[in-house]
């Protein structure tokens, strides 16, 4: 399953990038956790789904 996710891992270091920053800005800036977690969630669920869709365009393409 981690050939099929390979985007996972540049996904789970965006996250941890953010989850960085926000920590770092929290004395000045403060997000609404519903925010974060939709961030936290989008970026996720974004490198997922772009891990499959470029899984299928190279089979395709490996295929003809």
């Amino acid at each position: 399953m981690a050939d099929r996710f390979h985007l996972l891992k540049y996904g789970l270091a965006i996250v941890l990038v953010f989850i960085g920053g926000k920590m770092t800005l929290m004395p000045w800036f403060h997000m609404l956790v519903e925010w974060s977690l939709a961030v936290v969630g989008g970026v996720i669920l974004g490198s997922l789904v772009l891990s499959l869709l470029i899984t299928r365009k190279e089979d395709q393409t490996q295929s003809l």
